[in-house]
């Protein structure tokens, strides 16, 4: 993937991402009774978990000066709100949802090793509400088989994280922090 963003002392560069990671959530809801028999109106709250890793490559930033890549390993506890009908024709099922999503709980972790600092380095971007929706939409075929198709649009947006001040033999050097920053799937 790309990555358009900068060095930690702000000069822009451009590189190559490779992300590994994954997530769980848990949904509760409630259904409003049905309206003309088929339909209904959910209203849903889902708490969950994404960890991954970002691994930023090697690089030239905007003046061609060399900047080395690292690894940085995010977590991030959030929770969705949403509602939306649902409708049901026999084997034909489909919800569809839209809400709020915010990350109540985040953390940025790169090891002193890929920095050269004395100290783990921990960030903490400060989340903002972002919206997503899901259209789940799915026909039984069987018994036991299901055509499914899910559709979704689904953000993180985040203020600046508080500067952190890493040091370097003891001695502190240019505190670094997370701009402000958005994911989009």
């Amino acid at each position: 993937m790309d990555y358009e963003g900068g060095t930690w002392d702000g000069v822009a560069a451009q590189s190559e991402t490779d992300y590994t990671g994954f997530g769980l959530e848990g949904e509760a809801g409630y259904r409003l009774g049905t309206f003309t028999g088929s339909f209904g109106w959910d209203i849903t709250a889902r708490v969950g978990i994404d960890i991954w890793s970002r691994d930023i490559n090697d690089t030239f930033d905007v003046t061609g000066r060399y900047v080395k890549g690292y690894t940085e390993v995010y977590t991030i506890q959030n929770l969705r709100l949403g509602t939306g009908p649902s409708w049901n024709f026999g084997r034909w099922n489909a919800r569809f949802i839209a809400g709020g999503k915010y990350p109540f709980a985040t953390n940025e972790f790169i090891s002193e090793d890929e920095l050269g600092y004395d100290d783990d380095l921990n960030l903490e971007p400060k989340g903002k509400w972002s919206p997503f929706f899901n259209f789940y939409n799915y026909f039984q075929l069987s018994d036991n088989v299901l055509l499914v198709l899910d559709v979704y649009y689904d953000t993180y947006q985040f203020d600046p994280s508080d500067p952190v001040s890493p040091k370097v033999n003891g001695v502190p050097v240019t505190p670094v922090y997370q701009p402000e920053s958005k994911q989009v799937n």
